[in-house]
């Protein structure tokens, strides 16, 4: 009996196995830094998107703006402008913010006053 068990041939194994797994894991991990790497949006790209944003915002809470407009322009993360809605000329900043696709809008009245101060998801 005992010849019998030793000359049986050893179970062959199925599938990737440990190390196949860890190529694998090691593998897609890789694949996903270098994808949000390529993916991620720059500052630049966000700060091209303030006027926009910060226009929609402006008329949703305060008025259609009769002119809007960009005064000056930070290189990588803030732009600033103008907007005047009803007769009243409004200053407005917009700034990169470095985690998400997000900016922050900060508008202000003749009086210095803040008007809209938040962050918008673009």
């Amino acid at each position: 009996m005992m010849d019998d068990l030793s000359a049986a041939e050893p179970r062959k194994r199925r599938g990737p196995g440990c190390l196949g797994i860890i190529a694998i894991v090691i593998g897609a991990l890789i694949v996903a830094f270098i994808w949000f790497a390529v993916t991620r949006p720059t500052d630049e790209s966000r700060i091209a998107r303030c006027p926009d944003a910060t226009r929609a915002l402006i008329s949703e809470r305060i008025g259609e703006p009769s002119s809007f407009g960009r005064t000056e322009v930070y290189p990588g993360n803030q732009m600033k402008g103008t907007a005047t809605v009803r007769g009243f000329t409004y200053e407005w900043i917009c700034i990169g913010i470095t985690v998400g696709n997000r900016v922050h809008v900060d508008v202000r009245d003749p009086d210095n006053s803040s008007v809209i101060n938040e962050i918008v998801d673009l």
